[in-house]
């Protein structure tokens, strides 16, 4: 079994949010969640579980938001990612 190093996790963490970023701009270009669950199980397949992670948390996001809601986190996430 191979051990993840702490820093290791900071570089997941920021992949995570990039792909979260593109999934909620997904979104408010017309993305369903329907299609984000489709685009989950494709991931899935391919073990690419920062992207899975991202989906899977814009997902829950998005299923109780408006459209202004996603806009405004789109905002406040890339600011975040800005400094980074």
């Amino acid at each position: 079994m191979k051990l993840i190093k702490l820093e290791d996790t900071e570089g997941f963490d920021c992949e995570v949010q990039k792909h979260y970023l593109i999934t909620l701009i997904d979104v408010v270009y017309g993305s369903s969640i329907a299609e984000l669950v489709e685009d989950l199980r494709f991931f899935e397949s391919e073990e690419q579980y920062e992207i899975c992670s991202a989906i899977k948390k814009a997902i829950n996001f998005c299923k109780h938001k408006t459209i202004l809601d996603i806009k405004k986190e789109i905002v406040t996430l890339t600011e975040k990612l800005k400094d980074k």
